[in-house]
């Protein structure tokens, strides 16, 4: 593929890096056939934190020695020193594949993503949705009428953080908000926050704000020693096991919402005339629980602490598939589901307190959305080359974090790929089993926690003997997402590294064995406004994962690209051959 810096380039490896074509094979995903490397400023062949230079660097030149094979031909790039830029005579060996000293291609800052203002994101966006931690907490009836049809009334919700949707100006929808609010309850779990203890979660003072992370217990879970502790916004401990992915919704991350994603626990009881019009189908025929369904008005699950930033995070989550479905299903309240303004639709989600202008511990996460549209309606099924390319982007000008399987599943072929992009002020990526499911009393709770101990000792993954519905329920080793990236990275100054090009995602957690496929594109917008943590590998910040990581070739078609993302122009000659006559 292509890689560009608008400053100074760094190459060095750990052991083999290619950077080369890839002839197309008989099947998708297509060829590759453009190579690259380019820098404003000049090339080094080593590490810029400390001059090491390790492995070895291939890097395709622009020639086929031979033409029938279809496939460049591979140089290595000798080592320079960190500290000194390859020999210009070098780089001209690679006949025009690497480029130092090239004009800077223009490139939007990260301050183009904030929320409000001008910003071509926000002013384009087709939904704007969020949390406000600057208004009090606030009660919300999901009894009243039109918002759970079918359910009980009063049907009142804790006082909780709102969570509504704005318009370009900045102010209340109104009428979108209230169907927001029919969303939250009809797709429980599709929409919530994580809050942030107010007290410490085992009983020892001020632990919760970071002096001694690898101590903590999960939050809302009540203390070390069993008993209850009050660690929420209201003092209570009312949501501690809250499940936040649902029957009905594609909670093992395949792509699929089927009897693998069984949860009876939280199927409503048949006593209020009937089922209500929105039970999930899963439910039907079972034994019902005991009304947790409806008794569910909060709309807070768990906390979740962030050791790269050392902090606990107030997080928006959203479930995109099910935003996007059940927008479709009821006539676009939010916006019209054949859209395809801008290429398709722009979801801008945001969180919006007292620290939103600067370093904070905010956040906000998409999770269950391996496949964006199962319905087929918002994004059809499209080709490439002559079929509909509507895609979707989704933006915030805080973290964004990407939970699990996104636009990626075990039997996606090409066509079912959608065009998309996730664009944050930081990119932070969770894998498909991010919460432990946790027995308590002969029952499995979520957690949506990690501490050093519960990171390090690993997470447990439901196996066929765990209650997760039948057949199928074994760990998804499969964690997949096809989206191009763009965000805000950070620069490694002097001795102090950034992680590299390797940790452009952020990583939570231990991955152990597990791997992470990527298919898309990275693009840096300068350094992060929002997120200062600095890199750290290791216990208890994260271990990589295995990394298979390509670029995703669908975006050299302009028609391929996922809505509102930059573009940029470039004609190269890839070959120049005389011919005899």
């Amino acid at each position: 593929g292509r890689i560009h810096t608008n400053g100074e380039l760094y190459l060095n490896a750990n052991n083999t890096m290619t950077i080369g074509d890839r002839p197309s094979p008989p099947n998708p995903p297509p060829g590759n056939p453009f190579v690259q490397v380019s820098a404003g400023g000049q090339i080094h062949r080593g590490r810029k934190n400390n001059s090491d230079c390790t492995g070895t660097v291939e890097i395709d030149k622009l020639e086929d020695a031979d033409p029938a094979d279809g496939d460049l031909d591979e140089l290595d790039l000798p080592c320079s020193g960190g500290s000194n830029p390859v020999p210009q005579a070098t780089i001209d060996s690679f006949l025009g594949s690497v480029l130092q000293g090239v004009e800077p291609i223009q490139i939007p800052s990260v301050d183009q993503i904030q929320r409000g203002g001008e910003g071509r994101f926000w002013q384009n966006a087709d939904l704007r949705i969020v949390l406000r931690l600057d208004q009090p907490p606030q009660t919300i009836d999901f009894g009243v009428a039109g918002l759970c049809p079918g359910g009980p009334a009063p049907l009142v919700s804790p006082a909780l953080f709102p969570i509504e949707v704005q318009d370009a100006a900045g102010n209340q929808d109104v009428t979108r908000t209230t169907a927001l609010q029919r969303l939250m309850c009809e797709r429980r779990g599709a929409i919530f926050y994580n809050d942030v203890p107010t007290n410490a979660v085992d009983g020892t003072p001020n632990e919760f704000v970071g002096d001694s992370p690898n101590e903590y217990t999960p939050p809302f879970q009540g203390g070390v020693d069993g008993s209850a502790v009050g660690n929420e916004q209201d003092g209570t401990e009312g949501n501690n096991y809250r499940v936040y992915r649902r029957v009905g919704e594609d909670t093992n991350g395949d792509g699929f919402i089927d009897n693998t994603d069984f949860n009876p626990d939280i199927c409503p009881d048949n006593v209020f005339n009937g089922n209500p019009v929105w039970e999930p189908p899963y439910c039907a025929g079972l034994v019902q629980g005991t009304g947790s369904w409806f008794d569910d008005t909060d709309y807070r699950r768990g906390g979740y602490y962030n050791h790269r930033e050392d902090k606990w995070m107030y997080l928006l989550n959203v479930n995109i598939r099910a935003l996007i479905e059940w927008n479709a299903a009821n006539g676009g309240p939010f916006f019209p589901p054949n859209d395809n303004t801008n290429w398709g639709v722009v979801i801008f989600l945001s969180v919006q307190g007292p620290n939103s202008d600067g370093i904070n511990n905010y956040g906000t996460r998409v999770f269950d959305s391996a496949d964006l549209d199962t319905a087929g309606t918002t994004f059809p099924d499209f080709d490439p080359d002559n079929g509909d390319p509507t895609g979707l982007t989704v933006v915030t000008d805080q973290a964004l974090y990407v939970q699990g399987n996104y636009n990626s599943y075990s039997t996606q072929t090409r066509g079912q790929k959608d065009p998309a992009a996730l664009i944050g002020d930081s990119i932070n990526v969770l894998s498909q089993t991010w919460e432990t499911p946790r027995l308590d009393s002969g029952e499995w709770r979520a957690n949506d926690r990690k501490s050093g101990s519960d990171l390090w000792a690993h997470r447990r993954v439901l196996t066929q003997d765990a209650p997760c519905g039948g057949a199928g329920c074994g760990p998804n080793l499969f964690y997949g997402i096809n989206a191009a990236f763009i965000s805000g990275v950070d620069d490694t100054i002097g001795s102090s590294y950034n992680g590299g090009l390797e940790n452009y995602p952020r990583f939570h957690e231990k991955w152990s064995s597990r791997t992470l496929v990527y298919r898309g594109s990275y693009v840096s917008l300068g350094n992060p406004l929002h997120a200062n943590g600095a890199w750290s590998y290791g216990s208890p910040v994260y271990q990589a994962p295995g990394r298979d990581w390509d670029y995703d070739a669908d975006f050299n078609r302009v028609e391929a690209l996922p809505p509102l993302t930059p573009l940029i122009t470039y004609v190269q000659q890839r070959m120049y051959t005389r011919f005899y006559d």
